[in-house]
């Protein structure tokens, strides 16, 4: 598949979503930029994601198994994607931090 394209299509799904984003679409335009080798933007996706999700609980007081994977898979995602830009320290707080979400 054109990965490209398929950015450009999701990247239209997220001003589609202003008004109820979720957080799935910020996992996969991160996965794709980071399949495209472009860290430094896939990063604020997961952080996207983690930040819609943990509104979710704030809002809601906990989360389903569902949104608890979604976490998981945001912060591991940022944590590969530090990790690729040789930033050391910050994959394993992520990773740290995605074992704490299934808790």
């Amino acid at each position: 598949g054109n990965l490209g394209e398929s950015l450009r299509f999701l990247t239209d799904v997220v001003h589609l979503e202003m008004n109820n984003p979720q957080p799935v679409t910020h996992l996969n335009i991160c996965a794709l930029l980071a399949s495209l080798k472009r860290y430094n933007e896939a990063i604020p996706h997961s952080e996207q994601a983690i930040k819609l999700i943990r509104a979710k609980q704030a809002t809601e007081g906990s989360l389903n198994n569902k949104e608890k994977q979604m976490l998981v898979v945001a912060h591991h995602n940022k944590g590969l994607a530090l990790d690729s830009l040789n930033n050391s320290d910050d994959p394993i707080t992520q990773k740290l931090q995605a074992e704490k979400a299934t808790e």
